[in-house]
């Protein structure tokens, strides 16, 4: 497991190597909105879902770390300045593109902030991270993935994102953090990059956006749950029993119109609430029999052999072929 840190940034710069835009619209520059965001032809969401014990990417800041705590990076106001180029403030997290607004009074969205370098403070040592590009999701367009770079301490550059198997992928941009419990923190001026292939991103990319509502009913909950359930953290103590690649089949509760709908006939595994495991039955790995699923499997009762039947705070269930 990779350790995450919360990271608190002293300062924060940006730079854009853009020309102005001039289409010849009379309307004032700050009205403006650039985003050449394309989307991607790459299938991603699927009904049986591969699960992984990763939570975020291997790699942040440079420094590999054990564990699974997320990044959160904090934009530390909106002055921005000391490099070269377009300077840019005001960046904030839209979904999940990033934005920010140019000194000619332009917001730029997505990926219109490719080639655009960020620097800040990190424990007390100057990091640049670059933004190499941003497709949005075949699936969702609202789903957009970022690739993202940062500088080595020999001045090259290498992949922001590795996914469960360290291989090199993109993040999907978060308002939010993720605190060392594997929980979800929104609204704290933070922004986390979910990197593709772990729990973070796969809840996002299964429908559960945590700055979404369907009917009303925010999504927020459900991505807490989905983030235990990924990672069969069956107590909610940031302890997977799970591997990477283990199929499971998950269902949703509690929303007007369901996401995701049971698709296999597999015993029940778990249901899910914000806490971790409502209840639980066989974990979908027999190298974790119940006994030691501490500290909660004295306390947990199994789950209804009926996938139909939801016990109280349930809002996801996950049935798996246990192997």
């Amino acid at each position: 497991m990779k350790n995450q840190v919360y990271v608190s940034v002293a300062a924060v710069a940006l730079s854009l190597s853009v020309g102005a835009c001039d289409d010849g619209s009379t309307e004032p520059s700050e009205a403006l909105v650039v985003d050449n965001t394309e989307i991607s032809e790459e299938v991603t969401n699927r009904e049986i879902h591969d699960n992984g014990e990763v939570l975020n990417g291997e790699q942040f800041n440079g420094v590999q770390f054990n564990g699974v705590q997320f990044n959160g990076v904090q934009f530390n106001g909106d002055a921005f300045g000391g490099l070269a180029g377009m300077f840019l403030g005001n960046v904030k997290v839209v979904k999940s593109k990033l934005e920010a607004i140019g000194t000619d009074g332009i917001t730029y969205r997505g990926n219109s902030l490719a080639n655009v370098e960020i620097s800040m403070i990190v424990n007390s040592t100057l990091q640049r991270l670059r933004i190499n590009s941003v497709v949005a999701d075949v699936n969702d367009p609202d789903i957009v993935y970022t690739n993202l770079s940062y500088k080595k301490g020999d001045g090259t550059w290498d992949t922001w994102c590795r996914d469960g198997y360290g291989n090199p992928t993109e993040a999907i941009v978060v308002e939010g953090a993720y605190d060392t419990n594997g929980n979800f923190v929104a609204d704290n001026g933070a922004v986390a990059f979910a990197c593709r292939g772990t729990a973070s991103a796969k809840c996002i990319v299964w429908g559960y956006k945590p700055w979404d509502e369907v009917g009303g009913v925010s999504l927020r909950n459900h991505y807490q749950a989905c983030l235990a359930m990924v990672r069969g953290d069956y107590c909610r103590a940031n302890t997977p029993h799970t591997v990477n690649g283990t199929p499971i089949d998950i269902s949703d509760h509690g929303l007007p119109s369901q996401i995701n709908t049971s698709g296999t006939n597999w015993p029940v595994e778990a249901q899910w609430g914000v806490n971790g495991a409502v209840c639980f039955s066989t974990p979908r790995k027999l190298i974790y029999p119940r006994d030691s699923i501490n500290p909660c499997y004295s306390t947990i009762p199994t789950c209804p052999a009926d996938k139909n039947t939801w016990r109280a705070g349930a809002l996801l269930m996950t049935q798996a072929n246990p192997g």
